[in-house]
């Protein structure tokens, strides 16, 4: 049982690949930044840039979501 400051919590891993600028993936991991929940760890996240899609770019991202309390 996975336990945070003393709450019982549940965890699910999420594996996103997306196609975004620069710009875009900035805000969007800003807005997982500024939320309180659920708790979101980034574990890996690969960025590739490909000439034939710019500006934008190939990011897949491995986290795990965490819910505390529930």
């Amino acid at each position: 049982e996975l336990k945070i400051m003393d709450e019982r919590c549940k965890s699910m891993p999420v594996n996103m690949n997306i196609e975004a600028t620069y710009q875009a993936l900035g805000e969007f991991l800003m807005s997982l930044e500024v939320q309180k929940r659920p708790l979101i760890y980034i574990s890996r996240m690969n960025i590739h840039k490909d000439e034939t899609m710019a500006p934008k770019l190939k990011i897949d991202m491995e986290m795990n979501i965490y819910v505390v309390g529930r």
